[in-house]
């Protein structure tokens, strides 16, 4: 008769489970180990992958931030007990002719939505972006208003470098100088071009982060008119 205790690796019989099992450990250490270790490895990845995927419902709260991160189009919802208020700031205006000597901050803008972009004059995603920009000035500048912070180290050749960016693209909207990374840090901006949509309470009702269709711009800042 068959014995039950057969090795599937190798096809040897034994009397009894132990005897198999200590053949296992022995002469095929691999496929012994292999369903042991896996499957609680296995389990710990689920858990782990449902915390990513759950933990946001579990935070108290009924409003909520968009944020539209920079490797998809899909919008991906962080709620949160209320829409965070924009923080303030001043700093020195820049147009295609350097800095004008005056200064400007959201303060400036109370009443009225805004649509905040970060930028830097060398980011090639940031230029891919003028045309799509421009077009939503178009559309939506008499309702709301455009403010650029330009990234700027300080130094004269940074200053230069968002002088001649103002030149070459032609953008008629208000832009402001951040030397330092100031206002940066403040927003916790880590890449641009990174684009906050505001409400007229300059509450924070959208992030966008990177290169986006028009569609996907115009569909947030449609939240605040």
């Amino acid at each position: 008769m068959a014995s039950r205790y057969r090795c599937k690796s190798c096809g040897r019989s034994f009397k009894t489970g132990k005897a198999l099992s200590q053949h296992m450990r022995s002469k095929h250490p691999g496929r012994y180990y292999a369903p042991r270790v896996g499957v609680p490895v296995a389990v710990v990845v689920v858990a782990a992958l449902l915390v990513v995927f759950f933990s946001p419902s579990l935070t108290a709260g009924t409003s909520h931030t968009t944020v539209i991160s920079a490797t998809t189009a899909e919008t991906k919802t962080t709620v949160v007990e209320d829409y965070r208020r924009a923080p303030d700031f001043r700093l020195p205006v820049i147009d295609e002719l350097g800095l004008t000597g005056e200064e400007a901050g959201l303060s400036d803008f109370e009443g009225r939505p805004v649509f905040l972009e970060f930028m830097s004059p060398t980011c090639p995603h940031c230029k891919n972006m003028v045309p799509t920009l421009k077009k939503l000035y178009e559309k939506y500048g008499d309702e709301v208003v455009f403010l650029t912070v330009m990234l700027a180290f300080d130094d004269e050749n940074s200053v230069k470098l968002n002088q001649e960016y103002l030149q070459q693209y032609g953008t008629e909207w208000l832009h402001v100088l951040d030397k330092g990374l100031k206002v940066f840090r403040l927003y916790g901006v880590e890449g641009t071009p990174t684009f906050f949509v505001l409400d007229s309470q300059h509450r924070v009702v959208s992030k966008i982060v990177g290169e986006k269709p028009l569609e996907v711009i115009q569909k947030e800042i449609e939240k605040v008119l």
